[in-house]
């Protein structure tokens, strides 16, 4: 209905503070978001945003601004179990901390947990690697795996390095002597093999 339409628009633009031109571009895009509940549903969102996950009040328009996909997801089947994750295992933050995280990278909450959040951040882990946010989570398919690729190039390549140093070493000093690399040093050194005088 237009009384239902108004009420949504005048949320938005003067509650939430959405610029008039981002409004315009949300109502063009993503007509269905007009159907949503401004009591029901939108205010119950905007709440979790700023109480649960710390999202200022004065950048709330800021963030519906830049991803208005965020109102028409579902807080206990999207947005809360994703944010849960991203502060407990990947972050290791508390959810009320992530306030600056989906203020600064609203479309981090379009990602899915299952197919994209999880399985990326579980192959970082395994392989010992830390990259940030939209590091981890915006690369295509396509390139995430030319990333990883290289990444398992380089460490290849470092462990082959190391096993001919350390042959190199050992013909030099012999099955006494054992060599170590110093990460803190950046080199190696020799020391006498466990059991050996």
């Amino acid at each position: 209905s237009e009384k239902h339409m108004l009420e949504f628009i005048a949320f938005v633009e003067h509650e939430l503070g959405v610029e008039k031109a981002k409004l315009e571009k949300m109502l063009l895009y993503s007509p269905q978001l007009l159907g949503l509940s401004v009591k029901g549903n939108l205010r119950p969102k905007i709440r979790f945003l700023i109480d649960e996950v710390g999202v200022a009040e004065e950048q709330i328009g800021k963030v519906i601004g830049t991803f208005p996909n965020i109102l028409g997801y579902s807080v206990e089947n999207n947005m809360r179990p994703k944010l849960a994750y991203l502060a407990e295992h990947v972050l290791e933050v508390p959810m009320a901390k992530l306030g600056r995280v989906v203020w600064k990278c609203p479309q981090l909450l379009g990602y899915s947990l299952e197919r994209r959040i999880k399985p990326r951040f579980e192959l970082l882990r395994a392989r010992g690697i830390r990259l940030g946010l939209s590091r981890m989570l915006a690369p295509t398919d396509a390139a995430w795996s030319q990333m990883l690729e290289a990444h398992d190039l380089v460490q290849r390549e470092a462990e082959q390095e190391k096993e001919l140093v350390t042959r190199a070493i050992r013909s030099y000093t012999g099955p006494d002597r054992l060599p170590e690399w110093v990460e803190a040093q950046g080199c190696w050194v020799v020391i006498d093999a466990p059991g050996r005088k």
